[in-house]
């Protein structure tokens, strides 16, 4: 159940990342983003560097191809 519970966790946290990446797109960066979804700074760059990881694991695979 604690396995299970993680997992959602996580996936959670990664679909919050990938719309906090495209907020600093819409917002135009980090400090717009951070003021307009009311969120610290150090938060928005947690959620990036979380994107980041995520682009990398997923393009990953293609290059080994």
């Amino acid at each position: 159940v604690v396995d299970k519970a993680e997992g959602k966790v996580r996936k959670a946290e990664s679909e919050l990342a990938v719309a906090v990446a495209e907020a600093v797109q819409v917002f135009g960066d980090e400090k717009s983003a951070s003021e307009g979804l009311d969120m610290a700074p150090e938060a928005i760059r947690r959620f990036l560097r979380m994107a980041q990881e995520e682009t990398a694991k997923t393009e990953e695979p293609a290059e080994e191809a």
